[in-house]
């Protein structure tokens, strides 16, 4: 069961490594210059969880929040709401046409042996009847209560988010949904049954564990843990997504200074996001903080966001929003 621990954070908390090859400093905050860029940017490593403790940012965050001229988290929190909304809707039109697959019919016969007997308990139903839809209904409990454990009213890339368009910033995302759920998807079955039969206890202290070395700052111990979990074996579509994250930030950084925010375990590694962005020419240096700063004591200058133009086909009236407008897919013939 140790090993759904890991498992469980990497989905919601995006801790994954790869190497123990690459030596990167204990630091968060990291500055990217050279490459002919008139204006430093900063990548930050996140922790997407709402818990307060992981909140208590540096100094120096808040200054390379304040002198960049845009923001960019993993995805563009303006999109992400209706983004999920069509894609839950989506989901549960295919969940309907179909019969849902077993886990028996899922796994092959040593694997399913091993946790028959614990998923009939668990879901006080015979073992033949379970199927992955109750995994996965298990793993959505899960990320929900996870979410309410927090005294922040959102996870901290959110939040962050929210600071710089407050402060009239360019804000944005570096990936594309289908990213994160491409990683979600190729995840297999036994780590699914692994996580449903999670004790809540030893979930909670794993869950301790990893808020206190990301507050410590500990990137060799985030890239250890999680190398070792994966038996040595490199996670190919999360190098997928740093490759695609350095490549955008080295566009995005050209068009103007940027604060990058993307969970802390995209940072180390022979392919991580720093090593990545080193090979495409940037220099990369850790930025020390002289204290840490409660959010509630945050004060930052405040600009007047600006509002987006609604486009409103054969309408009488124009409409701004303070975000980007996305399509609902709902009540289509």
């Amino acid at each position: 069961m140790k090993k759904a621990v890991f498992i469980f954070l990497i989905l919601v908390a995006g801790l994954c490594s790869f190497s123990q090859d690459t030596k990167i400093a204990n630091n968060l905050l990291w500055r990217i210059t050279g490459k002919g860029l008139q204006k430093p940017s900063y990548l930050f490593g996140t922790m997407h969880l709402t818990d307060k403790r992981i909140f208590q940012l540096g100094d120096s965050v808040y200054r390379a929040l304040e002198q960049t001229e845009g923001f960019a988290a993993e995805l563009d929190m303006n999109r992400i709401g209706t983004q999920m909304i069509n894609r839950m809707m989506k989901e549960n039109e295919e969940k309907a046409a179909r019969e849902p697959l077993k886990v028996k019919e899922a796994v092959n016969k040593e694997t399913w042996n091993l946790y028959k007997e614990q998923l009939e308990k668990k879901f006080n139903k015979k073992a033949d009847k379970i199927s992955v839809d109750d995994l996965d209904d298990v793993e959505s409990k899960l990320n929900a209560d996870l979410f309410k454990k927090g005294d922040m009213p959102t996870f901290l890339d959110g939040w962050l988010f929210g600071q710089a368009r407050k402060q009239g910033k360019w804000v944005g995302g570096i990936e594309d949904l289908e990213d994160q759920f491409e990683e979600i998807e190729n995840d297999d079955i036994e780590n699914k049954i692994q996580l449903a039969l999670f004790d809540d206890q030893y979930y909670r202290d794993g869950l301790e564990l990893f808020i206190k070395t990301y507050s410590n700052q500990r990137l060799d111990s985030i890239d250890t843990y999680m190398y070792r979990e994966q038996n040595g074996k490199k996670d190919y579509i999360m190098i997928k997504r740093n490759l695609k994250m350095a490549r955008r930030m080295d566009s995005l950084s050209a068009i103007r200074s940027t604060l990058f925010a993307v969970g802390a375990a995209h940072l180390p590694g022979d392919s991580g996001v720093i090593t990545l962005l080193r090979s495409r020419g940037f220099t990369v240096t850790p930025v020390i903080s002289s204290k840490k700063i409660d959010p509630d004591k945050y004060i930052s200058k405040v600009a007047e966001s600006s509002w987006i133009p609604v486009e409103i086909k054969d309408s009488s009236y124009s409409l701004q929003m303070p975000g980007v407008a996305e399509m609902i897919n709902m009540f289509e013939s």
